[in-house]
């Protein structure tokens, strides 16, 4: 399992599209987005920079 604190509180709209991000990365398994605290958690291959870099895509 990978964590990576993403700032927060996250609004639901970006909750929804950072999850989809993350989601689709190669690797993943499951994840876990906090909106209220800005934590995600991600359980599969995908390394910190992976996840980082989906959490910034514009």
């Amino acid at each position: 399992m990978t964590t990576v604190m993403i700032g927060g509180p996250v609004c639901r709209r970006c909750v929804r599209r950072i999850s989809a991000r993350v989601r689709d990365l190669p690797g993943v398994v499951s994840l876990e987005l906090c909106g209220d605290c800005g934590r995600l958690r991600a359980v599969g291959a995908a390394g910190r920079a992976a996840l980082l870099a989906a959490v910034r895509e514009p």
